[in-house]
């Protein structure tokens, strides 16, 4: 077996560009390349769950962060019908999409992919870093909110990655992103822009909860609409 062929049984092909290794698995802007990684929890009850997230490379959005129960159960019909609800939801879609060797992401998963011209990009085994994106927002998915609660029912922890979801695009700043939001940075502009002191004195800043509490942002509101 040729090392051209092991390079292109992961996804690999020597002949596709010559960009640098980074550069070639590092989107360089908004939906040339998503990522999408799992990991696992469990309810109070001790029944396992999976959570699919998906995030943009070059923006940093989390595009969805999907829970289901029961990982027996799981299949690659389900990935792709989530895959295809973001592109409905959204209207728009990567031109490629890194991912590991899970066989959660062939079958369908890898139909679909083909059907939409989405090129696949499979990180070889046992290089989880060339997945850095999707892995460095499950460990904050995971150490900002997982970690801390233990609920009873899927549909109540898919109500508070739906919140985190929220309040990771909208509210966190990144400072990788220069300071701004994932959402700002996709949009090419900052929501909050610089204000002079006569209006900073006509507004207040108000926080606003998500997750029942446990995350929190920050807004500017005027006085009469904070009212």
């Amino acid at each position: 077996m040729s090392v051209a062929k092991i390079l292109k049984d992961h996804g690999l092909d020597p002949l596709d560009d010559y960009r640098s290794k980074w550069e070639k698995w590092a989107g360089t802007f908004k939906d040339e390349m998503w990522a999408m990684d799992f990991f696992y929890t469990h309810l109070r009850n001790g029944s396992e769950v999976v959570v699919l997230l998906v995030c943009d490379t070059f923006t940093k959005e989390i595009l969805t962060v999907k829970a289901f129960e029961g990982r027996l159960f799981l299949d690659s019909f389900w990935v792709a019908g989530t895959l295809v609800e973001i592109f409905t939801r959204l209207k728009r879609q990567p031109l490629k999409l890194v991912h590991d060797s899970d066989s959660l992401f062939k079958g369908q998963t890898r139909r679909m992919l083909a059907v939409s011209e989405i090129k696949r990009l499979r990180i070889p085994p046992r290089y989880p870093t060339m997945n850095c994106y999707a892995e460095r927002s499950l460990q904050s998915v995971k150490f900002e909110l997982i970690n801390h609660v233990r609920v009873e029912t899927v549909e109540e922890i898919q109500r508070l990655l739906d919140d985190y979801q929220t309040w990771f695009n909208e509210y966190r700043a990144h400072q990788t992103l220069d300071g701004m939001t994932p959402a700002e940075f996709a949009a090419g502009k900052r929501i909050a822009d610089v204000i002079t002191i006569d209006d900073v004195r006509k507004m207040r800043l108000e926080s606003v909860e998500f997750a029942d509490g446990k995350l929190t942002g920050y807004r500017w509101v005027e006085e009469d609409k904070a009212a």
